[in-house]
């Protein structure tokens, strides 16, 4: 079963810094996981293993809940940039499980 992390960065790349900082901390504390960011912005870290281009929309919340169900990962934890890690976390894996939703409603404007 694979397992890894993911960052959602939309919105203003004003938080690619502390998603360095986060995912450089991640693989401090846990350097055999997979880590992958979806981002509307470049990003360059060798702490992230795979980065996706996405379009943002002009709803943060939105963009995190539409993306999450991308996860390349059959067990998926995501990681919200200002998130600095200092320990293995690996047992969330076994203690929390979600379901996404496929058909995430468009929002109303």
């Amino acid at each position: 079963m694979s397992q890894g992390a993911i960052y959602i960065v939309t919105q203003s790349a004003k938080y690619l810094n502390l998603l360095y900082f986060s995912a450089a901390s991640l693989k401090r504390a846990m350097p055999g996981l997979h880590v992958t960011a979806f981002s509307q912005f470049p990003v360059d870290c060798s702490s992230i293993d795979n980065v996706v281009r996405v379009t943002g929309t002009d709803d943060g919340f939105y963009d995190k809940t539409r993306l999450m169900k991308e996860s390349p990962y059959e067990q998926t934890l995501f990681i919200d940039a200002d998130t600095c890690v200092v320990e293995p976390i690996s047992e969330l894996f076994g203690h929390y499980s979600m379901t996404t939703d496929t058909n995430v409603p468009k929002r109303a404007n």
